[in-house]
């Protein structure tokens, strides 16, 4: 769910996007790295630089992400780490509704302790510098995202 929510945020920063039905599709995986170190939890998306199409993973306690249907060609690459500073407790969702009698059960919050906090502007598509260029062949690709503060 947070996958489909960051490949919304970051292509809406593009402007508005659509699956093209004649979109190549390939697979690309990786590391994450900010100053050299794991970036532990977020999401990385692909971005087609003509806007036809977006993907997204979750990034790996490891460090590492798998997009299996990234776009090919030119893409932009964003980086989302900010909804995963703090995991939900157990109780955790919406607000309780009192009509509803659901007992006052409260969302409790914990500190991520894989997270690591990534530059705002690599969230933007419009302001992030990770570029790359996914192969139209199909064949799987290695692209290692580096960032810097």
């Amino acid at each position: 769910m947070r996958t489909v929510f960051c490949a919304a945020l970051c292509a809406a920063a593009l402007g508005p996007v659509g699956c093209s039905g004649g979109a190549k599709l390939g697979p690309v995986s990786g590391s994450v790295t900010l100053d050299g170190q794991p970036v532990t939890a977020g999401v990385v998306t692909f971005v087609a630089a003509d806007r036809s199409n977006t993907a997204s993973a979750e990034i790996t306690p490891e460090g590492t992400y798998s997009i299996p249907d990234a776009p090919t060609g030119e893409v932009v690459i964003c980086v989302k780490t900010r909804d995963h500073e703090f995991i939900l407790g157990p109780g955790s969702g919406p607000p309780p509704d009192p009509a509803a009698g659901s007992g006052g059960v409260k969302t409790t919050q914990k500190k991520n302790p894989l997270f690591v906090r990534t530059p705002e502007k690599y969230e933007d598509a419009t302001r992030t510098d990770l570029r790359a260029t996914v192969p139209a062949t199909g064949a799987p690709t290695t692209f290692d995202v580096k960032m810097t503060k």
